[in-house]
């Protein structure tokens, strides 16, 4: 089986998308929407039918008079995010969005050559924050909301009876009147909306390809306190956050991934603990570059789980002298390595090791095991006891894969934590 050299990455949490930013955003995704709807609608009114005189009627003026309202909305938000583009962090910073070193338009042409050309599928440029080509983007955005600006209020200005307007009245006279100064406001408005759309494709594109937090950090409220890094593997993830790689040690591996398997029968209480803790692992989903499987009650359907990672975190209960909720990290190398199990599951898990071994496929396995005191009846909850101890032993499987990952472990035959 060929091997491939992996960059494995680490995530933490960087404060991104300002309070401020995410109102600015909202604000301005509402507005759009109600431009572009009032908008249509001026340009194209619907034939409505009433029996009612059109002068008990005023359809086109409220439409009208949402959308100038919207306008205003729309220009007084424009005009907060130039000035958070001076006072705000880094990433709102007006940097971001104008080429101003030659770094910036080299990212430019890596992007187009990664995302658009796909010249290089392989790699993944990273940027925190709005990367070289999306930032540009904005920026042609920002020359647009100009232009709607001028052109919106340059024909709201001979209407209008405030002052405000009326000084956009040269506006409609540069472009030759008001029939080009609608056209352009209209195709204008057709350049958001395309922006809008594939905007909106790509924000969940890549958070669900890169897994970093893209959408999710512009749709949370609420700010987020740093915490211990060990807890934040048992909090759930934090949405004002973007996700970011942070560079560990090279690993040659089989596959990109180190695997946690989870042995035991779910429906059996205790015994199915290494699947109650798999789950859970699941539902964090903080673990770069693992792959967590409920493994059930084993036996050769897990083969190829085994023979394409060279890593395998094994969880699993047994029937055995020490006290009720022992945890014990074993390295076994052979199938007599596996310790005293509780029920059949431990025949075709030790039956695919001994399988492993002939073919010359043996991963590395690290198993944690549990000791409980009895196998129960039917049920899918833990006894209190075990309950107690599956956070603990989360965080020492969630130890173990960093020590692997920054080749720290040291092998040991047994470990018991006390």
């Amino acid at each position: 089986m060929l091997q491939k050299q992996l960059q494995i990455q680490r995530l933490r949490r960087v404060y991104v998308w300002e309070l401020p930013v995410r109102i600015y955003h909202w604000i301005n995704v509402l507005v759009m929407l109600t431009l572009i709807a009032t908008g249509f609608f001026i340009a194209n009114p619907l034939a409505l039918q009433s029996q009612h005189e059109a002068t008990g009627k005023f359809t086109m003026g409220w439409f009208r008079y949402i959308h100038f309202a919207a306008a205003y909305i729309f220009f007084f938000n424009y005009l907060f995010r130039l000035y958070w583009s001076f006072a705000g962090n880094k990433y709102a910073n007006w940097k971001q969005f104008i080429p101003t070193n030659f770094k910036f338009i080299k990212d430019l042409w890596t992007i187009f050559k990664v995302d658009i050309l796909m010249l290089k599928r392989n790699q993944e440029h990273v940027a925190v924050g709005h990367n070289a080509m999306a930032g540009f983007i904005y920026f042609f955005a920002f020359l647009a909301s100009l232009v709607q600006i001028f052109t919106g209020f340059g024909l709201y200005a001979s209407t209008s009876t405030w002052w405000f307007p009326k000084l956009f009245a040269w506006v409609p006279a540069i472009l030759g009147g008001d029939i080009l100064t609608r056209q352009v406001h209209h195709w204008t408005m057709w350049f958001f909306i395309l922006f809008m759309v594939i905007h909106v494709y790509l924000v969940f594109y890549h958070d669900y390809i890169e897994g970093r937090g893209e959408m999710s950090s512009m749709v949370a409220i609420n700010s987020w306190k740093k915490r211990n890094l060990k807890r934040l593997r048992q909090k759930r993830l934090q949405l004002t956050y973007k996700l970011i790689p942070k560079k560990l040690p090279q690993m040659i591996l089989q596959q990109n991934k180190i695997l946690v398997l989870g042995i035991g029968n779910y429906l059996m209480g205790d015994e199915g603990v290494g699947v109650h803790v798999a789950n859970r692992m699941q539902e964090q989903g903080l673990l770069p570059g693992v792959e967590i499987v409920d493994g059930g009650t084993g036996g050769f359907h897990l083969l190829e789980y085994f023979e394409t990672n060279e890593t395998v975190i094994l969880i699993d209960a047994t029937l055995d002298n020490n006290p009720n909720g022992t945890i014990r990290l074993i390295q076994p190398r052979f199938a007599q390595d596996f310790p005293k199990a509780m029920s059949t599951h431990d025949i075709g898990l030790k039956d695919m090791v001994c399988s492993l071994q002939l073919l010359g496929k043996m991963p590395k396995i690290h198993l944690f095991v549990v000791s409980i005191e009895s196998l129960q009846q039917q049920g899918i909850e833990l006894t209190e006891e075990i309950e107690n101890i599956v956070p603990e032993l989360i965080d020492k499987i969630t130890e173990l894969i960093n020590k692997l990952h920054s080749q720290e472990f040291e092998e040991k035959s047994t470990i018991v934590y006390g």
